[in-house]
């Protein structure tokens, strides 16, 4: 999983955080593909991360246990867990829980 804040215009200050994912059992020449790249959703600037992941945290739980799926036409066992999160520096630090000191000059 990936998660990123980017601007949505060039000038403007509020930001929209992209959270991605990559399924971990590809190679890796074709997982660092952007083709690769699964859009999980959007945080909305002033968004809280933390209430945007709960539902698919939750999910992911119920895929560590498995679960039957139709691929392909046939009855498949699924497992899915997740294997790392990464981030920039600014998105790491938070979901890191790293605290802010601002000096006043």
């Amino acid at each position: 999983m990936y998660y990123d804040d980017f601007g949505t215009y060039r000038n403007v200050y509020h930001s929209l955080g992209g959270v991605y994912i990559q399924f971990g059992n590809m190679p890796a020449n074709l997982r660092k593909l952007v083709k690769n790249h699964f859009v999980i959703s959007f945080v909305p600037f002033g968004g809280s991360f933390d209430e945007f992941i709960l539902p698919f945290v939750k999910e992911l739980k119920e895929f560590e246990k498995g679960k039957v799926m139709s691929v392909q036409g046939q009855e498949a066992w699924v497992i899915a867990g997740l294997g790392v999160v990464t981030a920039d520096l600014p998105q790491g630090n938070d979901l890191a829980g790293v605290q802010f000191q601002f000096i006043l000059l």
